[in-house]
């Protein structure tokens, strides 16, 4: 049997009753009047449950400091959820959740503290941001096999979600053949990459999109991000002197530059979807190298919709042949691309 006095009991807590917006990554402290007994302090008598049912799982441990105050530590194995109420027990008479026999603490001299001791708390919201996708780049073309996903570290983050599709619907989700792979892909907060252990397909297009996942709570998805992986033996696409490819507009073509070199405008406008038009006509900011423009320099898509299973917002990319490309003798900013089957603009 053990005793029972007033004389042992909690000060304070850490954080305080009913306090609110308490931040995810932080302990629960409980301050005594008296040195405790540590074998009694642990987590069957230290309890913090989530929405007051729900115990999670922690590490307890006892310290002294230099004002003479004893203070029981609840540490949580993982930050605290989100927007989240939690209730804290200090076990002293009974256990919470069964109502049964407990262990309970113990003051070094041997008195209880008569009955069970509880406080709440919340945490506050957090807006949980998705990361920005680094690699592959937005309308790129590329030759591995096994693409390397690179996307920016979001601080704080438990861990991402990852999909890959072969359409912006992003349905179904695309698992290379063979392959035993299963979404979510998931990958710690810690990486920021991730490259298949199988090979995707080649000559086809592909989208992909990440999350974050932190404090319990899921972020919007990213942007979402297109590329090609190339055939055997094909080269990517390259508008010298351009070293990357930059979106411009609304990006219905593969089309790029970089602040020396870029496009400026196009025809026909690039959210002109569907169109089979005779001739594109491509603006640069400066003039052009007749002699870099060849078959090799670039790949035209079309992207269109076509009604598939009653759906009009399937949506279709379409690569098409190139007849001829050349730089216009009037403006030599401007390249000329004429397709299969098409003619030049009027003079």
């Amino acid at each position: 049997m053990f005793g029972v006095t007033e004389d042992f009991r909690v000060v304070r807590t850490d954080p305080g009753n009913s306090y609110s917006n308490i931040p995810l990554n932080r302990d629960i402290r409980v301050y005594f009047n008296q040195a405790v007994d540590v074998e009694t302090l642990n987590t069957g008598t230290f309890i913090v449950a989530r929405n007051s049912a729900t115990p999670i799982a922690g590490a307890v441990r006892y310290e002294t400091n230099q004002r003479g105050e004893f203070i029981g530590i609840f540490t949580p194995q993982v930050i605290l959820h989100a927007d989240t109420t939690y209730q804290v027990t200090l076990v002293g008479l009974s256990h919470p959740i069964t109502g049964g026999a407990a262990m309970v603490i113990k003051s070094a001299l041997g008195y209880s503290l008569g009955r069970n001791f509880s406080f709440v708390f919340s945490t506050g919201s957090v807006s949980v941001q998705p990361p920005v996708l680094e690699l592959p780049v937005e309308y790129s073309s590329i030759t591995e096999e096994k693409p390397l996903f690179q996307w920016t570290l979001i601080a704080g983050a438990t861990n991402y979600e990852l999909e890959i599709g072969t359409s912006e619907l992003m349905d179904p989700l695309y698992t290379p053949p063979g392959s035993s792979q299963t979404y979510p892909i998931t990958i710690p907060g810690d990486v920021d990459n991730y490259t298949p252990s199988d090979s995707f397909e080649r000559e086809l297009q592909y989208y992909w999109r990440i999350r974050t996942y932190q404090a319990g709570v899921f972020s919007a998805w990213s942007a979402l991000y297109s590329f090609y992986i190339l055939g055997l033996g094909e080269d990517p696409p390259y508008v010298p002197p351009a070293e990357n490819f930059v979106p411009v507009g609304d990006p219905t073509m593969l089309f790029g530059g970089s602040e020396e070199f870029r496009v400026v405008g196009t025809e026909p406008a690039p959210s002109a979807i569907g169109v089979d038009p005779d001739y594109f006509l491509i603006h640069f900011n400066k003039a052009i190298d007749e002699e870099s423009i060849d078959s090799d320099t670039f790949r035209c898509t079309i992207r269109g919709n076509k009604l598939i299973d009653s759906d009009p917002n399937t949506s279709i990319d379409r690569e098409i042949d190139i007849e001829d490309a050349y730089v216009d003798e009037e403006d030599p900013t401007i390249l000329v691309i004429i397709p299969v089957g098409g003619a030049a603009p009027e003079e």
